[in-house]
């Protein structure tokens, strides 16, 4: 019986270690598939603007146009953020569930899109599952956040960094100014509090 209780705990301790790392595997291996989907995306909503743009009326490109604007709006829904600084290029899911915040950094659907007079908030982990926002308490005001959509791309400078409590909804707060709110976990390996970001749109 003993032996069987120190096994169990042997494969527990193995589990925890390996954990993270499950994760991290996991979330790359979605991150890889969610960019070639954006990127298809892309350039379908390009391909479509060109088409419109040169006012081509051959029949069968437009019906090509019609079909791109579908799978534009299926696809449009995600976006990629790009920090520099900090070495994040990932892909940002459209609502902040468990099974999204597995796969990358999501928008709570709260709050504003990206680019509208708005507040924008996205939330990402700071520990396993990729750990995407694991170095954003290295950002400091003055460095800039850029977001990418099928339409256009954004930049965002850094004007203030907080620490909140996880019930503070306070950071979804919005004056009608066009603006980028990131949270993650603090202090890392916790969840006793949250790490706030607010960049400006540029």
């Amino acid at each position: 019986m003993k032996k069987r209780i120190g096994l169990v705990f042997i494969l527990i301790g193995i589990i925890i270690i390996l954990f993270p790392y499950i994760t991290n595997l996991y979330a790359y291996q979605q991150q890889a598939v969610l960019k070639k989907q954006f990127n298809a995306s892309k350039k379908i909503l390009r391909k479509t603007k060109t088409i419109k743009k040169t006012k081509i009326k051959k029949p069968h490109l437009l019906r090509k146009s019609k079909s791109a604007r579908k799978l534009k709006l299926k696809k449009s829904r995600l976006f990629k953020i790009i920090i520099p600084k900090i070495g994040l290029n990932s892909i940002v899911l459209e609502g902040a569930t468990s099974k999204n915040l597995s796969k990358g950094p999501a928008r709570l659907t709260e709050s504003f899109p990206v680019g509208e007079n708005g507040n924008s908030v996205i939330t990402g982990h700071r520990v396993s599952y990729g750990a995407p926002f694991r170095r954003l308490d290295q950002l400091n005001n003055g460095d800039e956040i850029f977001i990418s959509t099928p339409e256009r791309d954004f930049k965002y400078v850094v004007f203030d960094k907080k620490i909140v409590d996880p019930k503070n909804i306070g950071v979804l707060a919005s004056n009608g100014e066009p603006k980028l709110t990131l949270t993650t976990c603090s202090p890392i390996y916790s969840a006793r509090e949250r790490l706030v970001i607010m960049a400006r749109l540029f």
